[in-house]
């Protein structure tokens, strides 16, 4: 600053002084004028940033700070009052937790295979053969007087707990009515489709273990001890009960016998899932045909 102040100095005593010429006189307004513009820029842009200087305040009392992470131990009354009492709901929020959890894992840590061939199938477990293959869920609803196929859907999951009430819509959609009574064996419990409106008026039999109770059986110690399931297993105790849920296996295990051991039909040929679902429903056609077949063909037998 003191450098620039001696240079204004030194022009203006040019710019007065008498023996400068004309010449060097205008030059040395000239480059005055300029210096003075450039200070008074200088200090004006000075005093801008002075006043737009940010201001840091204390946070007022009313925000509250952020709450640091529980430790475990007894559950706060507000905490307390929140959770559901019935046990039943208490069962479904944490397998409602645990699904969440396990979801956030798979985010953060992907696991799943890619199979390139057909990347909409999953891996899934053959029991036949004790081994995991690349495969698809097959879903069959039969008829239990003639072992007529009415429903048939393909599916990604590698579980059939959540398959109930799909199946039931597509049911529905196809025989144009509701079913009075719906026998699944133990892959399709799950509480929270069983607790569906869809299903009011349906008498549902669905084991909750993997063998149906006897009369003086104990539960499994895994198994699910939630009131549905210990109604269940009251409902399979009675005679009435248990004889249509043992029909199960002459209704639709047979079926899957006849499609896979009869006809040989253990692969899809085609891929996707929009191809193979259309492809396992032709399946279904032509097993109906050939019961529809045998059916005329004993009435049409000579005595």
């Amino acid at each position: 600053m003191r450098v620039f102040s001696r240079k204004l100095a030194h022009l203006r005593d040019v710019a007065g002084g008498a023996k400068a010429s004309v010449r060097q006189k205008s030059w040395a307004i000239v480059l005055f004028l300029s210096c003075i513009s450039l200070l008074r820029c200088s200090m004006l842009r000075t005093n801008l940033h002075s006043s737009v200087r940010p201001r840091f305040s204390r946070p007022r009392f009313s925000q509250a700070p952020p709450s640091a992470p529980r430790k475990r131990g007894r559950p706060r009354k507000t905490e307390s009052a929140q959770r559901p009492c019935d046990p039943q709901q208490r069962e479904l929020e944490k397998l409602r937790q645990r699904k969440v959890k396990r979801a956030e894992q798979a985010l953060r840590q992907p696991t799943r295979q890619y199979n390139f061939v057909d990347p909409d199938s999953r891996v899934m477990r053959d029991n036949a053969r004790k081994c995991f293959v690349q495969a698809y869920n097959a879903q069959l609803a039969v008829d239990a007087g003639k072992q007529i196929i009415v429903a048939a859907e393909i599916t990604q999951e590698q579980t059939d707990d959540a398959q109930l009430l799909p199946m039931l819509a597509s049911l529905q959609c196809a025989a144009g009515a509701r079913p009075t009574v719906v026998v699944a064996d133990a892959g399709y419990w799950d509480t929270t489709s069983l607790c569906d409106p869809a299903l009011a008026g349906i008498e549902v039999l669905v084991c909750p273990d993997s063998t149906p109770p006897s009369a003086d059986s104990s539960p499994p110690p895994k198994a699910p001890m939630t009131e549905a399931a210990v109604s269940m297993r009251e409902r399979l105790r009675q005679p009435e009960q248990r004889a249509q849920y043992d029909r199960r296996k002459i209704t639709v295990e047979p079926v899957f016998g006849q499609i896979k051991e009869a006809r040989g039909i253990r692969r899809f040929r085609f891929r996707g899932l929009r191809r193979v679902a259309q492809e396992w429903k032709l399946i279904c056609a032509t097993h109906n045909l050939l019961k529809l077949f045998r059916h005329r063909s004993s009435l049409l037998a000579p005595a």
